[in-house]
């Protein structure tokens, strides 16, 4: 292997890893000391490996001790649209990452729409997203991203579905590749373009 470090193609964003509800109600049940020690492990760029990006999900994942949603059944405008379920434990860990870290750069992916938004009725077991949903679906991401900043959390990217062709017995939802570039195309990017 030749390494010639005057040569460059691309830069680097960040390292980091992913803070899921696994992770936030683990990190809540160490002692005081023990939590610090965790964060500067992993954010203190001095002291510990200096972790600078972080991924998290909106809904809930397979790293989820219950699946949950952020609106009531069949709410497609969204009122009851809130974030109560994260600011318990999963904020303040990204936050306390956020504070420790040097620079910090957060984007998200969803396991699932609600159930009531997918032809499988589940968030499980993959299913698709109605086409009658798209438009709040798209409404969905915005809303979490404007939840995410006003508790001080910017997101700075997000993809539009984790694992999107695995049907899963966990959280899921099936998108082709001609899926995902018609819904960002036609409802994502125009949506998050107006908010």
């Amino acid at each position: 292997i030749f390494i010639n470090p005057a040569k460059t193609f691309q830069t680097l964003l960040g390292i980091g890893g992913a803070i899921t509800d696994a992770s936030a109600e683990t990190f809540a049940k160490l002692p005081a000391d023990k939590q610090e020690e965790f964060i500067n492990a992993y954010y203190n760029a001095e002291t510990g490996i200096g972790y600078t990006l972080g991924r998290t999900h909106s809904n809930s994942s397979d790293f989820s001790s219950e699946s949950y949603t952020y609106v009531k059944d069949n709410d497609a405008a969204l009122t009851s649209f809130d974030i109560a379920h994260d600011k318990q434990l999963r904020i303040p860990l990204i936050k306390k990452a956020q504070e420790k870290a040097s620079s910090f750069t957060l984007f998200v992916s969803p396991w699932s729409p609600p159930a009531w938004m997918k032809d499988n009725g589940n968030m499980l077991r993959g299913g698709k997203l109605k086409p009658e949903y798209h438009q709040a679906w798209a409404n969905y991401y915005a809303k979490f991203i404007k939840a995410y900043e006003a508790e001080g959390l910017p997101i700075w990217g997000l993809t539009v579905q984790n694992e999107p062709m695995a049907k899963q017995k966990w959280e899921s939802c099936i998108f082709t590749a001609e899926e995902e570039r018609d819904f960002i195309k036609n409802f994502l990017g125009p949506t998050l373009k107006n908010e």
